[in-house]
């Protein structure tokens, strides 16, 4: 693969995330896990933040049956960064200090295809990780 080229997987899964109800735009990145465990970290932009909870547990189950790489994280950035140009800035995407910003937005760590989301059934309730 080149300078500049997306893997395939990454591709795959963004589309994959893309189609999922209520999500307007998505993007991913390569992430780890608190874990250690490498994975996808997923951004959707959803109408608001009452989409979030649900969008949050589609993503992930359409990721897992698509074959995609686990995802780590599931963020909520009112918009994807873009480049000057208006491209995508996958770059910012990549970039731990733009993803811990307020502009990255909520964060919901997803542990994985078998792993439940805070506040979807069969999660204890409990407050929402940042």
């Amino acid at each position: 693969m080149g300078p500049g080229e997306i893997p395939e997987e990454h591709v795959r899964a963004e589309a994959l995330a893309a189609a999922v109800p209520g999500v307007l735009e998505a993007a991913v990145s390569p992430g780890e896990g608190e874990d250690g465990e490498e994975g996808l970290e997923v951004f959707v932009v959803v109408p608001g933040p009452a989409a979030r909870l649900e969008a949050a547990a589609q993503v992930r189950r359409v990721l897992a049956r698509g074959s995609c790489p686990a995802v780590v994280r599931v963020h909520f950035p009112p918009a994807l960064p873009r480049s000057p140009r208006g491209d995508l800035d996958r770059a910012r995407l990549a970039d731990p200090g733009w993803r811990a910003s307020p502009e990255a937005a909520t964060r919901f760590p997803t542990g994985g295809p078998g792993a439940q989301v805070p506040g979807t059934p069969g999660t204890p309730p409990g407050p929402l990780p940042r």
